[in-house]
């Protein structure tokens, strides 16, 4: 199967949360606010389209495949992606304009920190899993 449209996506996220982990930690943070909220709107759409692929494409042609085992470790990603990205749209919906974050400075980052930990690990979990049984 091909996955590099994936590992792509994977790097587009990694790139956003890099770009919003580097604005927080600015002594100049509250100027920084606007762009933080662009690169969490840009990371929900990065997340919802690859989200879309492995829904619709990824995941059925594995759980649907000869291989009972794999079957299962697809169904079992696909599951916990379920929370993960109610999570994730949560803290968008929270996060997601410069005026909710300053409504919100008291907790953002702490926000951020958990959310962004899981979507990595997330991410390291099935390139060094599913992925690579797949390809």
């Amino acid at each position: 199967m091909f996955t590099e449209r994936y590992l792509v996506q994977h790097e587009e996220v990694r790139e956003l949360i890099k770009g919003i982990e580097s604005k927080m930690t600015k002594p100049d943070y509250t100027a920084q606010l606007a762009d933080i909220a662009s690169e969490i709107n840009k990371m929900a759409g990065v997340l919802r389209v690859h989200l879309s692929g492995e829904d619709q494409y990824l995941y059925p042609s594995i759980i649907k495949g000869n291989d009972p085992a794999l079957s299962k470790m697809a169904k079992d990603y696909q599951d916990e992606m379920g929370d993960l990205y109610e999570t994730f749209t949560a803290f968008k919906n929270k996060y997601n304009t410069k005026a909710k974050l300053m409504e919100h400075q008291a907790t953002f980052s702490k926000e951020a920190r958990i959310v962004f930990t899981a979507i990595k690990k997330r991410m390291e979990k099935e390139e060094k899993g599913l992925y690579l049984v797949i390809r």
